[in-house]
Protein backbone atom coordinates (compact mmCIF):
# COMPACT_ATOMS: atom_id res chain seq x y z
CA UNK A 1 0.00 0.00 0.00
CA UNK A 2 2.52 2.64 0.58
CA UNK A 3 4.52 1.78 -2.34
CA UNK A 4 1.31 2.49 -4.52
CA UNK A 5 1.25 5.40 -2.84
CA UNK A 6 4.76 6.61 -3.32
CA UNK A 7 4.54 5.34 -7.09
CA UNK A 8 1.71 7.07 -7.51
CA UNK A 9 3.01 9.77 -5.95
CA UNK A 10 6.37 10.38 -8.11
CA UNK A 11 4.69 9.59 -11.39
CA UNK A 12 2.13 12.75 -10.55
CA UNK A 13 5.13 14.61 -9.69
CA UNK A 14 6.95 13.47 -12.86
CA UNK A 15 3.97 14.29 -15.05
CA UNK A 16 3.34 18.14 -13.66
CA UNK A 17 6.74 18.97 -13.77
CA UNK A 18 7.04 22.70 -15.62
CA UNK A 19 10.02 23.70 -17.62
CA UNK A 20 11.94 25.86 -15.78
CA UNK A 21 13.02 28.51 -18.37
CA UNK A 22 16.66 28.83 -16.69
CA UNK A 23 19.87 28.90 -17.93
CA UNK A 24 23.65 29.08 -16.69
CA UNK A 25 25.52 31.62 -15.60
CA UNK A 26 28.73 31.99 -17.93
CA UNK A 27 30.96 31.50 -15.37
CA UNK A 28 29.24 28.01 -14.37
CA UNK A 29 31.10 26.91 -17.75
CA UNK A 30 34.13 28.03 -16.34
CA UNK A 31 34.01 26.64 -12.83
CA UNK A 32 33.30 23.10 -13.88
CA UNK A 33 36.18 23.47 -16.08
CA UNK A 34 38.50 24.35 -13.50
CA UNK A 35 37.04 21.73 -11.12
CA UNK A 36 38.07 19.17 -14.32
CA UNK A 37 41.85 20.81 -14.81
CA UNK A 38 42.32 20.54 -10.98
CA UNK A 39 41.36 16.83 -10.97
CA UNK A 40 43.59 16.03 -13.13
CA UNK A 41 46.56 17.65 -12.09
CA UNK A 42 45.68 16.31 -8.47
CA UNK A 43 45.55 12.87 -10.53
CA UNK A 44 48.77 13.43 -12.03
CA UNK A 45 50.57 14.62 -9.19
CA UNK A 46 49.45 11.75 -6.80
CA UNK A 47 50.69 9.03 -9.76
CA UNK A 48 53.88 10.48 -9.74
CA UNK A 49 53.96 10.43 -6.12
CA UNK A 50 53.34 6.90 -5.55
CA UNK A 51 55.85 6.07 -8.56
CA UNK A 52 58.96 8.01 -6.84
CA UNK A 53 57.96 6.13 -3.60
CA UNK A 54 57.64 2.71 -5.80
CA UNK A 55 61.20 3.62 -7.75
CA UNK A 56 62.56 4.21 -3.87
CA UNK A 57 61.12 1.18 -2.54
CA UNK A 58 62.91 -1.10 -5.23
CA UNK A 59 65.95 1.00 -5.83
CA UNK A 60 66.21 -0.15 -2.04
CA UNK A 61 65.23 -3.62 -2.25
CA UNK A 62 67.90 -4.39 -5.01
CA UNK A 63 70.87 -2.54 -3.15
CA UNK A 64 70.30 -4.93 -0.54
CA UNK A 65 70.52 -7.72 -2.34
CA UNK A 66 73.60 -6.28 -4.54
CA UNK A 67 76.85 -8.12 -3.81
CA UNK A 68 79.21 -6.62 -1.64
CA UNK A 69 82.49 -6.42 -2.56
CA UNK A 70 85.26 -6.53 0.41
CA UNK A 71 87.86 -4.56 -0.50
CA UNK A 72 91.94 -5.49 0.62
CA UNK A 73 93.33 -3.24 3.24
CA UNK A 74 96.78 -1.81 1.59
Amino acid sequence: MVFKCLALSLAMYLITIQPAHAYFEPSTFWMALQGAVALVAGGLLALKIYWLNAVRFFREILKKSAPKTDKPDQ
